[in-house]
């Protein structure tokens, strides 16, 4: 298959160089501001992955003229931060071929999000948008030309907007790519199933002197989330989950995340199962407070479900509690610079109506 990735970050080396070494067509770009960190492999077009995948990829084309890199393409993944994706969608979106299906990891109500301008632009039937609950890897960038995948996902859900798309979706991919992907009952279900908000922001705040006085030079995972950091993270996760449950729809807990998509034994704590991974374990902390760990999943995960269930008189005192922290801790008012009901054009309205959209579309 023709495939563009939309950023050449640690997901987007991993996801260009393993669907190259798969037999596909894979042209990566990156932003004109960002070309030093691709001038080597745009001129080898050679990534070279170690880890889970061990092997040397070579690219069909390395760009920073987004015309030229997704022309003919027939997917167009963005696996970019959160705050990145709005200005990669609305450069790609000018050179949009019909047809198209363009895939973001994690969504980050991506579909909702994105789907609204493209009602604005008539072009709702134009491409299809789909978004993943996360990314197929855990993974880190080494160097210029080499990436290092510590692990990869078992199961990763997908959605398309509307939903009655997610199927042939799902499928072409599972036969074309790895066969990871399941159906996911809507765009709302991927973007409340992000985990990373939920694990990310609590161990973040509750390690944010370690964070600062090591510069973030400790696992974690196996360090920063403690049996008592796990258990507000689990209270987090408790809001998250009955957000879901208002939508009639199941998130998938921590604990069976690691089960599930890391293959790791099932034991009584979120503790417990993270020590047992060896993939977290290799990960470091942020260096710095400023890092994505709060300034994207905070304002992309935490407060979308803070600012959606008080839409519908739901309680979120411990999800609340680590924004504002997050907020004296970066001086910052995430609340303001975070994902609004507004913008993903669903404030005001009833479940039933929410529902709708994302099944049906408009």
């Amino acid at each position: 298959m023709n495939i563009a990735v939309l950023g050449a970050g640690n997901a987007g080396f991993a996801i260009s160089g393993h669907l190259s070494l798969l037999g596909h067509r894979v042209a990566l770009f990156e932003n004109e501001k960002f070309k030093d960190s691709i001038k080597k492999i745009e001129r080898t077009k050679k990534i070279k992955l170690i880890g889970a995948i061990d092997g040397e990829a070579t690219l069909y084309k390395v760009t920073t003229d987004m015309k030229e890199a997704v022309k003919g393409a027939e997917i167009v993944i963005i696996p970019v931060p959160a705050f990145a994706q709005e200005p990669m969608f609305d450069s790609y979106i000018e050179f949009a071929e019909k047809g198209q299906t363009i895939i973001f990891f994690p969504g980050n109500c991506a579909g909702l999000r994105f789907y609204k301008k493209l009602l604005q632009k008539d072009m709702s039937d134009f491409i299809t948008i789909v978004e993943g609950d996360t990314m197929p890897y855990a993974t880190r960038k080494l160097n210029d030309d080499e990436v290092n995948i510590l692990g990869i996902k078992k199961k990763l859900y997908l959605a398309a907007i509307p939903s009655n798309k997610t199927e042939k979706v799902v499928n072409l991919l599972n036969k074309e790519f790895y066969n990871i992907f399941v159906e996911a009952p809507n765009v709302l279900y991927t973007s409340l199933n992000n985990g990373n908000c939920i694990v990310h922001c609590s161990t973040a705040v509750l390690n944010a002197g370690w964070i600062e006085t090591s510069k973030g030079d400790f696992s974690f995972f196996w360090e920063g989330m403690s049996p008592s950091v796990c258990r507000v993270l689990e209270d987090v996760e408790k809001e998250q989950v009955n957000l879901g449950k208002y939508f009639g729809m199941e998130i998938v807990t921590e604990k069976d995340f690691l089960a599930d998509y890391y293959g790791i034994k099932k034991c009584d704590t979120v503790y417990e199962m993270i020590q047992l991974s060896k993939a977290h374990g290799l990960i470091k902390a942020p260096r710095s407070l400023k890092d994505r760990y709060l300034s994207e999943d905070v304002p992309f995960g935490l407060i979308p479900i803070s600012l959606l269930s008080k839409q519908f008189n739901l309680k979120t005192p411990t999800i609340d509690s680590v924004i504002h922290l997050a907020n004296v801790l970066n001086e910052e008012d995430y609340f303001k610079k975070g994902i609004t009901p507004s913008q993903l054009g669903i404030e005001g309205l009833s479940k039933e109506e929410i529902l709708k959209i994302v099944n049906q579309g408009k």
